[in-house]
Formats: C-alpha cells, sequence, structure tokens
C-alpha cells in the first residue's frame, strides 16, 4: 500500500525591504536589502553592499541592474555597459516579470532619451518598487541632463522656508497658520 505523496516544502523567495520577492538567495538578498536601505537612506555603501550581492549571487539581475544604476545616476566607479549586459543576460535567465521590467527600466535610462518613460510605465505596475522611485529621484531623466541637483551639492544649510517669520506672510515651521481672517 502506498502512503500519501510526499511534498517538499515550498521554498520562500528572499523578499526587499518592502516584501518584494527577490530571485535570489537568502545571503545575496540581504546584501541587496542592505545596498537599498542605503540608497534609500542617502548613505555611503550602496555599491559595495549591491557589489556584495552580485558577488554572492552573479545570476541576480536585480543587483547588477542595481549597480548600472548607481553607477550611472550617481557615478559609482561601475563598469556600466557591462553590468548591464550582465543585469539583461541575468533578467533572461532567472528574474521574475518585476526584476526584468526593472532591468529593462535602467537599460532604457541609460542607452535613449526615453529612459524617465520606462520608469514611469514600470512605477505604474510596480508602485511599492524602492529602488524605481529612488531612481526616479535622482533628477537624471536618461537624456543626460541633470533636472534637480544631486542634494550632496546643495550649499545651504538652512530649512526650506528659513526666510519665514511669525507674523509674515510666509508660514515657516511651527507658525500659526489658522483660518482666513483669524489673527496670527
Amino acid at each position: 500500500m502506498l502512503g500519501p505523496p510526499i511534498r517538499r516544502a515550498a521554498r520562500r523567495r528572499p523578499v526587499d525591504g518592502l516584501g518584494l520577492p527577490l530571485s535570489t538567495h537568502a545571503e545575496a538578498a540581504s546584501a541587496y536589502r542592505n545596498g537599498l536601505d542605503r540608497v534609500l537612506k542617502v548613505r555611503a555603501g550602496a555599491e559595495d553592499a549591491f557589489a556584495r550581492a552580485v558577488a554572492l549571487d552573479p545570476g541576480f539581475a536585480l543587483g547588477h541592474a542595481a549597480l548600472a544604476l548607481l553607477g550611472h545616476e550617481c557615478g559609482a566607479a561601475v563598469d556600466v555597459p557591462r553590468t548591464l549586459a550582465d543585469a539583461q543576460r541575468c533578467a533572461r535567465e532567472r528574474a521574475d516579470e518585476r526584476e526584468r521590467s526593472f532591468a529593462e527600466v535602467i537599460t532604457r535610462r541609460v542607452q535613449s532619451a526615453v529612459g524617465h518613460r520606462a520608469l514611469i510605465r514600470h512605477l505604474d505596475t510596480h508602485p511599492a518598487d524602492a529602488l524605481a522611485l529612488a531612481a526616479g529621484a535622482t533628477g537624471k531623466s536618461g537624456d543626460g541632463g541633470d533636472h534637480m541637483p544631486p542634494a550632496s551639492t546643495s550649499t545651504s544649510t538652512s530649512t526650506p522656508n528659513a526666510s519665514a517669520r511669525p507674523g509674515g506672510d510666509t508660514a515657516g515651521y511651527g507658525d500659526h497658520v489658522g483660518k482666513p481672517g483669524e489673527n496670527k
């Protein structure tokens, strides 16, 4: 008499910091999450973390795409064309739809003037993709022009409304704005 079929436990894929699945193993996913966290917090070390992720898993498309993004948009010391080629190859071999889409977005941002359109389409489909959201905030559109100065080049140390004075026409931080006609 045969017993019930033996079922293998389904392996859960590791996830990024927002719970999106990653096509890699746990150790490379941990390095990727570290890099993503550093990008989102604008901290040094993201390049090293993403490089560690792809060293641990050379077939990790999202890790390669993240490195290419940092090389192209942040000036990281990365061979962008080679890293993009690795991202595309790995995306074809082993990636889910979101990861393939992100690799394509980065390729378009590097190679064409319509990269911003690909990013918008990607975010329409994958609005929780934190790295794609960060890519949209870098200020580069893929046309070679900066459309927003990087935060690190700011020479101002004041708050956005530092010139606002209590009782003035512009509300500053902590000022009471109130309803029209109400005394300030």
